[in-house]
């Protein structure tokens, strides 16, 4: 310690035991203990030169632990658990630093957070979910993979027993109830096949497995449990399992019963699932079908158990090419491209054709014997068509967009070019010969030149429009008041800009295409500049109601809205020539929110202004 350092500071960095530091109110270290300079690897005395921002770099709260990095004078930075304190001793204030090294706690989280994480990969692979019987309220907690099996949101995990059973397979609720009432009254554990019941109608088959809670005195106070959900895999086991036995039969007839047993088991897994599946055995027989299988085949199982798949399934043109596969595949050809994935048409009853996307796999008896083949079926015919469909429409959509393009080049170069033409000689005769024109015919010419005008403004908005239409849309996050802030500093030379009040909050923050948003603007704004300029007192308000929704809002004339469903329609107008406009704007502002996924309408009435209100939805064009 320094020779005017307090000496009850003796005292109080022996009965430390902990890195203990003590600094004036600026910073600089008067006093450390031994534990301080083992863990800073300096002398105390050493430490006394220092300020404490050289070992504790980082802003230190007073009074709270918290969790910095500290520095070892030429070493390498560690975590530490830092505590500053303010007290006062022989009338002066200082500053206690306690430091404890946590880089052992760090190493400790890290292996507990790494675990968490593994056990909750290892939850997701094998398909668990948890639930939990709390007896006294009398109600299920269901953990997110739960509600997420039967398709429900995580913030509904919590049930009653009878709202619980509604997600039970109406077969399997009673049996359900009965073996929990059984259970929870013996508190032995219990194990259970069942089938759940999603959100979308679907039944999936679970294992369930329950363990009772007890409390201090022993009674049963819930039951703590898993579900898993019983996955292709586990069909697939089942029907080997099923084939298995069925070879079986003609060696051990006391099998027969297990194979019955085990052929219902899969099959009621099979006819719940939302696939067909198709079982044949090495000469191409079908030796099991799911519901799914006949309804898709349009004829029972029973009549699709026993026939020649090939024969009466696969549809003539192509059943050479797949029964040469098939052989190739019972024959233990494992060279044989793409049969695990595979896409062919199926023969229905009645004639029809349905698209197949299969997914195929080879099953062997014990002894490694191929003995036939197990096929799971998603119908994808009206995918397909649906995708057929969608590229038609895009090549449509291409097509038009091409004729728009050159629709485009064709009003910017042959039509702008003669307008400005007419324009320019139209003045030119004003300018030159006025002298020995009559006053009608100055008039015809100035109209002539106005009108060449109002054309040319009116080509530059349909170009503006086709831009809008042909833009790639790229959507980021912005402000959209801020954007409306740029186009009212735009509109300022505008007639009657000047004298609006412009309503706009601080910020409006949304996701959308800049260039396209700023636009949108443009047109609502210039349009609320326009029809407000008889007003004594113009005022335009741009804001986001409570349920998203934006509007333009001003007190100008407004207009009548029987005529409203004319207003985002190209070249259509509701008012006289005395205000001008040509029609376009409306359309381009619809056009920006069609191509954002939103909508766009207006409200008013005659002399009570107006007001647009548009959306943005969170996909786009």
């Amino acid at each position: 310690m320094s020779p005017e350092t307090p000496p009850e500071f003796s005292l109080l960095l022996a009965a430390t035991p902990e890195a203990l530091i003590v600094t004036t109110v600026d910073g600089h270290i008067v006093a450390a203990n031994a534990p301080a300079a083992a863990l800073f690897g300096r002398p105390a005395e050493v430490l006394q030169t220092f300020h404490v921002g050289a070992l504790l770099p980082e802003e230190l709260p007073e009074g709270e632990r918290a969790r910095r990095f500290a520095q070892r004078p030429g070493g390498a930075a560690f975590p530490a658990e830092v505590t500053q304190t303010r007290f006062s001793v022989a009338g002066a204030t200082w500053f206690s630093v306690l430091v404890l090294d946590a880089s052992r706690q760090e190493a400790i989280e890290s292996r507990l957070s790494e675990r968490d994480r593994q056990l909750e990969r290892a939850a997701r692979l094998a398909q668990l979910a948890t639930w939990r019987w709390d007896h006294a309220a009398l109600h299920f907690e269901l953990s997110p993979e739960f509600c997420a099996l039967i398709g429900i949101g995580a913030d509904q995990n919590r049930l009653g027993l009878v709202e619980a059973m509604k997600w039970v397979h109406p077969d399997d609720r009673q049996p359900v109830i009965e073996r929990m009432q059984q259970d929870f009254a013996s508190g032995s554990s219990f194990a259970f096949d069942m089938r759940l019941r999603r959100a979308d109608g679907h039944a999936i088959p679970v294992h369930c497995d329950g363990e009772i809670d007890f409390d201090a005195r022993g009674a049963p106070v819930g039951v703590f449990g898993v579900v898993q959900r019983v996955t292709g895999h586990e069909l697939v086991q089942l029907v080997r399992r099923y084939f298995d036995l069925e070879a079986e039969v003609a060696e051990r007839a006391l099998a027969a019963q297990a194979l019955r047993a085990e052929r219902d088991r899969a099959q009621q897994y099979l006819d719940v699932a939302g696939v067909m599946f198709i079982g044949l055995d090495a000469r191409a027989r079908v030796q099991l079908a799911n519901g799914r299988a006949a309804e898709i085949l349009g004829c029972p199982v029973d009549e699709i158990v026993g026939s020649d798949w090939f024969g009466r399934f696969v549809p003539e043109a192509m059943r050479d090419g797949v029964q040469t596969v098939f052989s190739r595949l019972m024959a233990g050809d494992g060279h044989v491209d793409g049969i695990a994935r595979y896409e062919n048409p199926v023969l229905r009853a009645d004639g029809k054709e349905r698209l197949i996307a299969w997914h195929n796999v080879v099953l062997r008896d014990d002894t490694g014997r191929i003995t036939g083949t197990l096929s799971s079926g998603e119908d994808i015919t009206d995918r397909r068509r649906a995708e057929l469909t969608l590229q038609r429409t895009m090549h449509e959509v291409q097509a038009v967009n091409r004729e728009l393009e050159s629709f485009a080049y064709t009003v910017s170069h042959d039509l702008r070019t003669p307008l400005r033409t007419i324009q320019g000689f139209s003045q030119l005769l004003l300018a030159d010969h006025r002298q020995s024109l009559d006053v009608e015919a100055q008039a015809l010419l100035g109209r002539i030149a106005h009108n060449a005008e109002r054309l040319n403004e009116l080509t530059e908005h349909l170009l503006a429009l086709s831009r809008v239409g042909r833009a790639t849309l790229t959507l980021r996050p912005l402000d959209l008041a801020a954007v409306a802030r740029e186009v009212v500093d735009m509109l300022a030379g505008a007639p009657g800009a000047d004298r609006i009040e412009w309503v706009i909050p601080a910020s409006l923050p949304a996701r959308a295409d800049q260039d396209l948003m700023r636009a949108l603007l443009q047109n609502l704004c210039d349009n609320a500049v326009k029809f407000t300029r008889t007003v004594p007192h113009p005022r335009v308000e741009f804001g986001q109601t409570e349920d998203g929704v934006y509007f333009v809002r001003d007190n100008g004339v407004g207009f009548d809205m029987a005529f409203a469903d004319k207003l985002f329609r190209p070249f259509q107008r509701l008012h006289d020539r005395s205000i001008e406009g040509n029609g376009v704007g409306l359309a381009t502002v619809a056009r920006v929110v069609e191509r954002h996924g939103g909508r766009v309408w207006a409200e008013s009435s005659p002399g009570h202004g107006a007001c647009f209100r548009f959306t943005i939805g969170t996909g786009g064009s």
